[in-house]
């Protein structure tokens, strides 16, 4: 499953920040809980991260300018080979895509940070960019000012904003939906349809969605289930 925080306001983020600063339900972290979140290991910190991620949802919706989200989710079927380098930088290809026209909508320019991996696995997603941005026929991400740079999530809170949704409500919402009943695995429990009926509204809410030249629906959420064909309208329903 990938994720972009599309866009977000750069003064709004310090409420996030300041909403959830030293405490977890009553016990106190000498460190911001952005940096407790990464560096969370051991049993208890899927936990945590649901924890902090349910509360951080709550604040994100409430901040005056929503981020916009775009992630896609892709269900392969049980025992079937994905290639994770394809899929991770045709993604970005089409993320990329989703953010530029949301800077034509807004005239404005922006910048893609992407979660640090290694730099061999950094390389190809920023040359897949590279190469549209070069291209012959012109740059088709004009808006975007430079390839994807690679940072540490402790020193990115849009990193972190992406990584607390995915993994504390994307991730169980999904697995919830649509791996019940094919896959049997700790990280598969029907009880987390519980995250999309309390969350599912506010999610779909924060899609970035709009119509292409030919009418289509682009953007937002989307699902591709090799495992059960269901739409990705389910992932909100619970």
């Amino acid at each position: 499953m990938t994720l972009a925080v599309v866009a977000y306001n750069v003064g709004e983020r310090r409420k996030v920040i300041a909403a959830r600063p030293n405490r977890l339900r009553g016990r106190s972290y000498g460190r911001p809980w952005v940096a407790v979140v990464v560096s969370g290991g051991g049993a208890g910190a899927g936990l945590l991260r649901r924890r902090v991620g349910r509360h951080a949802l709550a604040v994100i919706c409430d901040v005056r300018d929503r981020p916009r989200l775009r992630h896609c989710v892709w269900i392969k079927e049980v025992g079937a080979s994905i290639n994770e380098r394809s899929l991770y930088t045709s993604s970005m290809q089409a993320t990329c895509g989703y953010f530029q026209h949301l800077l034509d909508t807004t005239d404005d320019h922006g910048l893609v940070i992407c979660d640090h991996r290694t730099p061999a696995l950094n390389r190809p997603v920023a040359h897949a960019i590279f190469t549209q941005k070069f291209k012959t026929g012109g740059d088709e991400f004009d808006r975007i000012l430079e390839m994807p740079t690679f940072g540490d999530s402790q020193n990115h809170v849009g990193i972190q904003i992406a990584d607390l949704l995915a993994s504390a409500l994307l991730f169980p919402m999904a697995t919830a939906e649509y791996c019940v009943g094919h896959v049997s695995s700790v990280h598969v429990d029907a009880s987390f349809k519980l995250l999309a009926r309390r969350y599912g509204t506010r999610l779909r809410r924060l899609q970035y969605r709009y119509d292409d030249p030919q009418g289509r629906r682009r953007g937002g959420m989307t699902v591709d289930d090799r495992l059960g064909c269901k739409s990705g309208a389910g992932l909100f329903m619970g």
